[in-house]
């Protein structure tokens, strides 16, 4: 199954950041089917929506933060992720690379890299999902 457009499940801690880009993704004719502040509440929202793309910002509330939860979603789950984050020094960044996200953007960003980094995730989705009809390992 090829996704024109995508389920997304957005994780931010800012919630007027959280509602502006639902509201762009929506206006792009994406799915937002959960929001989420923290890595607990997302890991279950998650689980239960099945998206095709994940953006997570990396500073979020709770014990774990982005790319905790990231490397979690990546190793267990293979949902593409796409990193979002207003500050990044190198060690974050190395971090954060680790986890094999598709894009990373840098807050603040326009409707144009949303859109070219969900295009990205949508394939490698893509291939994650031909990979499980097929019976592929990861």
């Amino acid at each position: 199954m090829l996704f024109q457009k995508a389920d997304v499940f957005i994780v931010e801690d800012e919630v007027i950041i959280a509602e502006d880009l639902a509201g762009s993704l929506e206006e792009m004719g994406h799915q937002v089917v959960g929001i989420a502040d923290n890595a607990t509440d997302a890991i279950a929202g998650i689980k239960a929506a099945d998206p095709h793309i994940v953006l997570l910002d990396i500073n979020i509330e709770g014990e774990k933060d982005g790319i905790d939860l990231g490397a979690l979603i990546q190793n267990e789950l293979r949902i593409p992720i796409v990193y979002i984050s207003a500050f990044i020094d190198a060690n974050t960044r190395k971090r954060a690379q680790q986890t094999g996200p598709v894009s990373f953007l840098s807050k603040p960003f326009d409707a144009r890299e949303l859109e070219v980094a969900i295009k990205f995730a949508l394939g490698k989705g893509n291939k994650f999902a031909a990979q499980r009809k097929n019976g592929s390992q990861f």
